[in-house]
């Protein structure tokens, strides 16, 4: 009896090792940007530094939001041609990103499809394929090169009525690395953040205080799923194993209505107004830069497989999964 009493207490001790040796965390969940944001941050100033972060998304989401009526992007679509309309320098920097980066990418990337977008209703409650003829006058609206960017006065002027912005593919990316650079002001040195699909972590996961004895340690990577297309939410195809960067995935299964037995996605190709044709089901990019990462997953997935090349320099890691489920690490991590 007495010995029992001993490993009893033994095994309490452990317990209570284990639970106050755990390191704090704090979460929180918000409707943000379009989409649904969950930021994680470990330690002392967890919560306070969660907090500071859902403060700076909530100021990006009304500056970069096409879909506020009050937003910088909105302002911006609102007005008439030929007129120099002054916005934030936030906005006009992250758009000068966006115009440059579609440069690169032969005009697979483009922020002025909005309009289209709109006319195949994918947003709405009842998408539809548009008539060919509306289609093809409202694509003559699109083009970076509708748009003047001047960078000494912060303005934009548009050379056709009609035109109008939306940064949803790349503003994510830029608001993440934002998150991640107020985290570390505050202190904090592991986080975990999902701004709809798009990743970002920081330090790994904290060890508890016996798995860092054990393995020298005081964190390890955070394992984050790549979704497996068509499935069940949260079903994982694979994983990649990551401490520190942004991990984002395009794919046509997000958005998307069937017409006369035909699938149509949301991701379309700026070049004809029709959801890019590429035999590709997702797009994965891992990156150390949140903005570009975001911008590079959608760039690839319209470019498509044989055609992505020049851009894999910019990618710490591609992985790709085509139309019969196959996936592919087209540019292996290596970290």
């Amino acid at each position: 009896m007495k010995y029992a009493k001993i490993a009893a207490g033994i095994l309490v001790l452990i317990l209570l090792f284990f639970s106050f040796s755990k390191p704090g965390s704090h979460s929180e969940t918000e409707f943000l940007m379009d989409t649904v944001v969950s930021v994680t941050a470990y330690g002392p100033h967890a919560k306070s530094s969660v907090k500071l972060v859902f403060e700076r998304l909530r100021e990006l989401d009304k500056k970069f939001n096409a879909h506020r009526v009050d937003s910088e992007i909105s302002k911006i679509n609102n007005a008439p041609a030929n007129k120099a309309i002054s916005v934030d320098p936030e906005v006009c920097n992250l758009l000068k990103t966006a115009l440059k980066f579609s440069e690169d990418s032969d005009g697979a990337f483009d922020v002025t499809m909005l309009p289209i977008s709109n006319l195949w209703g994918f947003t709405s409650e009842t998408p539809k394929r548009p008539d060919e003829k509306e289609l093809a006058a409202v694509l003559l609206k699109s083009g970076r090169h509708h748009l003047t960017l001047d960078e000494n006065t912060c303005s934009i002027t548009k050379a056709i009525d009609g035109l109008q912005i939306d940064l949803g593919a790349v503003a994510k990316g830029y608001a993440a690395e934002e998150a991640i650079r107020l985290l570390k002001e505050q202190g904090i040195r592991h986080a975990y953040l999902d701004l709809g699909g798009n990743i970002a972590v920081m330090g790994g996961k904290p060890m508890n205080v016996w798995e860092s004895l054990f393995t020298g340690k005081k964190a390890r990577p955070f394992r984050i799923g790549l979704q497996q297309p068509d499935a069940p939410r949260g079903t994982v195809m694979e994983t990649v194993s990551l401490s520190d960067g942004y991990v984002v995935t395009s794919g046509d299964y997000e958005r998307y209505f069937e017409e006369d037995g035909k699938r149509y996605h949301h991701i379309l190709n700026p070049k004809t107004g029709y959801p890019a044709d590429t035999q590709l089901k997702s797009v994965t990019v891992v990156s150390d830069n949140g903005t570009e990462a975001d911008m590079l997953s959608t760039a690839l997935f319209v470019l498509g497989a044989d055609r992505m090349e020049h851009l894999q320099d910019r990618c710490k890691a591609i992985y790709t999964v085509d139309n019969r489920m196959n996936f592919k690490t087209v540019k292996p991590l290596t970290e």
